[in-house]
């Protein structure tokens, strides 16, 4: 009798072990093809060439940092210099377009998706692009994750 139970027991655990396994793993692979962003802090900054904005971290569901900033500037001109300014930084450019108004008719600003080095030496991901006056950055150790967040959150 104490053989059964204790083989009734070791089933259930290893029942139990092989769902924890198989829920872990189906969440893991559903956070990796369905990537969701959180925020996770801001602050205001302020740029050269009087630019005044907002800075956002986000977190993905599968653990990767990205970075947003949004500058507002007096003037187109003033966006301009600042944009070529964090294009000069840039190591190596992977893509560079011009960006159209809703009509599809007049060209209001450039984005450039680039690689740019960190503090520690690696290379990271960045979309810089200015829309009219406004220059938004993006960059995370992730391509993937930054093209992710720019399609479904782009605002220009």
């Amino acid at each position: 009798m104490k053989r059964r139970l204790l083989k009734a027991v070791i089933l259930r655990l290893a029942c139990l072990t092989l769902t924890l396994i198989i829920g872990l793993a189906v969440t893991h692979v559903i956070n990796r093809i369905w990537v969701r962003f959180e925020v996770v802090g801001s602050a205001s900054i302020v740029v050269r060439h009087c630019g005044r904005g907002v800075l956002l971290s986000y977190v993905a569901s599968d653990g990767v940092n990205l970075h947003v900033q949004r500058v507002d500037f007096p003037s187109e001109k003033e966006a301009r210099l600042h944009f070529l300014s964090l294009i000069s930084q840039s190591n190596e450019i992977l893509s560079r377009e011009f960006i159209r108004d809703r009509e599809g008719s007049l060209v209001v600003g450039e984005r450039v998706v680039s690689f740019s080095r960190a503090d520690d030496g690696l290379a990271m991901p960045t979309m810089i692009c200015q829309d009219g006056s406004q220059v938004y950055v993006m960059s995370s150790t992730s391509l993937r994750h930054l093209t992710t967040f720019e399609n479904a959150y782009r605002g220009y």
